[in-house]
């Protein structure tokens, strides 16, 4: 996530990009034999920074109440939308890509994105179920939680169970 605001005649930026986690072993990609950062994969994946970046923003330019601005957000996730012709062209290349892999960093792209195999096409109205979930852990313990709460420590167990470095203490 990253952010231009124009406030006050004064233009803040935020880059709320994440960082390598903390686990993260460069030894071992170069053990096994990686001879530049795999673009799939754990080894890829980095600490999310939008939840950090959407509550900075809301700290020193919020004027609503956090709890409202996750609403729309939430509703969408919760009710659908329908997919745009762009976004349904670019799905199917993603799903082209990553349902092709068989690496277990991806194996929850399919069930989130391509449930049941099926890919949105344009004009079907896409849930994301578990995004509400999330957001509306967000809106009711706020983005502390992403990092320090139960959404780190849900985090944390998947990618220990699945070969991932990100912990609840990089979070």
């Amino acid at each position: 996530a990253f952010a231009l605001v124009w406030n006050a005649g004064e233009l803040s930026a935020l880059n709320g990009s994440g960082v390598w986690p903390a686990a993260a072993d460069p030894r071992a990609l170069i053990d096994g034999g990686a001879r530049e950062m795999p673009e799939l994969g754990w080894p890829s994946v980095t600490v999310p920074g939008a939840p950090a970046a959407w509550g900075d923003l809301h700290r020193r330019f919020g004027r609503l109440p956090f709890e409202q601005l996750v609403g729309p957000a939430l509703e969408y996730a919760e009710q659908g939308f329908p997919v745009s012709p762009v976004v349904a062209h670019y799905w199917q290349l993603a799903a082209q890509r990553f349902l092709a892999q068989r690496d277990v960093a991806l194996a929850g792209w399919g069930e989130t994105f391509a449930p049941r195999g099926n890919v949105p096409q344009a004009g079907q109205i896409f849930r994301a179920p578990g995004h509400a979930a999330t957001l509306r852990r967000l809106r009711e313990a706020g983005v502390a939680d992403f990092y320090t709460g139960q959404l780190a420590e849900a985090i944390s167990a998947h990618a220990r169970a699945n070969g991932g470095w990100l912990r609840a203490d990089d979070l």
